[in-house]
């Protein structure tokens, strides 16, 4: 007996959730300059601990730092918003407003950030200026990890675990990653030498409405 069945055609890919990698054209030219402004920033500034463990983080207004380089990192952010609006709208379109809130990290050897989310806003991304150093010996060092948002999917062991493992990234210099705000991330004790240096997003969408 055979089965009318083929894999591509009649298999869904249900409960989908986004999670977008992007470069920016103008990282060569903008990333010595942010990294240079968020070591200084780092060397007058405790920061603010939150999720951060051990490492630094900046205040939520490094997009209204001076300079050209935050200028186009905002202009990229808010591309990056507004291409993962259409994505996810279909075909849909939408007015409204987008308030923008962004920190720098900085973390060294032991800095890692714990599992988190980000309540009340609607994307979130993080744009890496510096990935730092790759350890060799220890190839999660730095990782960006994403958990599986479906409860349950590990409750028991299936050939070829397809389910529940969580995602892993490796970070790269000029990319953006951008996902919904309510997925749950972490990233992995950094173990290279150096800074790993990243920035930190969030997106909220105000008075949207669909256009006829």
């Amino acid at each position: 007996m055979t089965l009318d069945f083929e894999l591509q055609r009649d298999t869904y890919l249900a409960f989908t959730t986004p999670i977008a990698k992007m470069r920016v054209t103008e990282a060569a030219s903008i990333n010595p300059a942010l990294r240079g402004a968020i070591l200084e920033k780092e060397a007058a500034d405790d920061g603010q601990g939150r999720s951060a463990i051990s490492g630094w983080r900046s205040q939520d207004e490094l997009l209204t730092w001076p300079g050209e380089e935050a200028a186009t990192l905002k202009e990229s952010i808010q591309e990056a918003v507004n291409t993962m609006i259409a994505f996810t709208s279909r075909t849909q379109r939408f007015t409204g407003t987008m308030t923008l809130h962004a920190w720098a990290s900085v973390c060294r050897r032991g800095d890692y950030y714990r599992l988190q989310n980000q309540p009340g806003y609607h994307w979130s991304g993080i744009y890496f200026v510096d990935p730092g150093t790759p350890n060799p010996d220890n190839p999660h060092s730095g990782l960006l990890e994403f958990q599986d948002p479906r409860g349950g999917v590990d409750m028991i062991r299936m050939p070829g675990d397809p389910f529940g493992r969580p995602l892993s990234i490796t970070p790269e210099a000029g990319q953006i990653l951008i996902f919904p705000s309510w997925l749950h991330h972490w990233t992995n004790a950094y173990d290279g030498e150096g800074e790993r240096i990243a920035i930190y997003f969030n997106a909220r969408m105000g008075d949207f409405k669909k256009q006829e």
